[in-house]
């Protein structure tokens, strides 16, 4: 799981963890603020899933972010390293999204 988002000074920090199944464990959170690139962001998210991998012995089989467009580009690239990985945006962000769209 990726998140990002951005402190009372508009540091950007992104936040990466892994969700097992049965319990989730916190990677990292690294500041961005000099570097808000997608391709940054994904490689980001390349350097969390390797570590998932290699800490608990799994396999990354999806990726969930929030729906910034950032994000929805980093979902793009890691889906053209992996076709089969699932890459989706957050369910919570996106209603919220619909929400407010359908409310104007």
């Amino acid at each position: 799981m990726q998140d990002s988002w951005s402190d009372i000074r508009n540091t950007t920090v992104i936040a990466g963890s892994v969700h097992t199944g049965e319990k989730s464990y916190f990677i990292s959170a690294i500041d961005t603020s000099t570097n808000r690139t997608a391709d940054y962001c994904a490689a980001l998210t390349r350097d969390t899933m390797k570590i998932a991998v290699e800490s608990f012995g799994c396999n990354v089989t999806a990726v969930v972010t929030d729906n910034e467009r950032k994000m929805d580009c980093i979902r793009e690239n890691l889906k053209e390293d992996n076709p089969s990985l699932t890459a989706y945006g957050c369910s919570s962000h996106w209603l919220t999204r619909c929400h407010t769209i359908s409310s104007h």
